[in-house]
């Protein structure tokens, strides 16, 4: 498994059979351009501009936004509902958690997740080896929120998204009140701009925390 991530909460991840989903397509308004790519399957968790722009997207076979069970070349994706925020979606509404099952890893992304992790959560996710989440906070859970799903969801990998940093326009919170949180020792700076994720690197005691470079 091959991960690229484009910015914000947008990942490319691509099989070992060359299939490709890409995950939450953004438009320029989050204060970069998104480079267009060719995906297989497009998965958008909900309608806002920085997580719909299907248009950025060459070809895709299948677009997914809303929930439901599909399958494409294998890969088996599972989509629901959940809040995008903490007063039952009142502020902002629903977004779509999705889990990726391929080459034997379970991937899931978060979406806009904005509430905290009850066990209903967790056990509707299941079983996660790498975990895409949003740790800015303001318009999803913060850094402080995000480290209760770590805890219960006990990935491999974490990777975290929708944060500010050196393009985002946003009113958010840095990687940084996330990363705090965590033991030195288990914060990865990838090297590449490609994170190759096989059943060795998955072998690990706790959690690490991986920042990826854009893509």
């Amino acid at each position: 498994m091959l991960i690229n991530w484009l910015g914000h909460s947008c990942f490319l991840l691509t099989n070992d059979n060359n299939d490709r989903v890409l995950v939450d397509p953004y438009d320029s308004y989050v204060g970069k351009e998104m480079t267009k790519v060719s995906a297989d399957v497009v998965v958008l968790s909900h309608g806002h501009k920085d997580h719909s722009a299907v248009e950025n997207v060459i070809s895709p076979q299948i677009i997914i936004d809303k929930m439901g069970k599909f399958c494409y070349n294998n890969i088996k994706i599972n989509t629901f509902y959940r809040y995008h925020d903490n007063k039952g979606g009142d502020l902002r509404g629903k977004t779509l958690i999705t889990t990726i099952k391929t080459d034997g890893l379970n991937i899931c992304h978060l979406g806009d997740i904005g509430e905290d992790c009850t066990d209903d959560i967790a056990s509707s996710i299941g079983n996660t080896d790498i975990l895409l989440i949003p740790v800015g906070g303001t318009y999803t859970i913060d850094s402080k929120q995000a480290k209760v799903y770590v805890d219960k969801l006990k990935p491999n990998i974490v990777i975290p998204m929708h944060y500010k940093n050196s393009f985002c326009v946003f009113d958010i919170d840095s990687v940084d009140n996330f990363t705090a949180l965590f033991d030195k020792k288990v914060i990865i700076k990838n090297t590449t701009k490609d994170l190759l994720i096989t059943k060795e690197t998955l072998k690990t005691s706790k959690p690490n925390i991986i920042l990826m470079q854009l893509a």
